[in-house]
């Protein structure tokens, strides 16, 4: 079976209504879920910049030419 052919205002359309269900679960209700979230948000952001920084090391290391031994 083919799938049907959508216009771009169609997959838009379709686009958005899947971001409202991933959202639709995420309503906070308590200033502990509100901490808990932001607590959250804030380890990936520190996940991110480590990440950064390891690639960062990585490359300079690379360019550099250092053996690991």
């Amino acid at each position: 079976m083919l799938a049907p052919v959508l216009d771009a205002e169609q997959v838009a359309d379709q686009i958005a209504n899947w971001a409202d269900l991933g959202a639709e679960g995420q309503l906070m209700r308590t200033p502990q879920e509100i901490a808990a979230m932001a607590l959250m948000g804030v380890g990936g952001l520190i996940a991110v910049i480590g990440g950064l920084m390891f690639l960062v090391i990585a490359i300079n290391s690379m360019r550099r030419g250092y053996r690991i031994a």
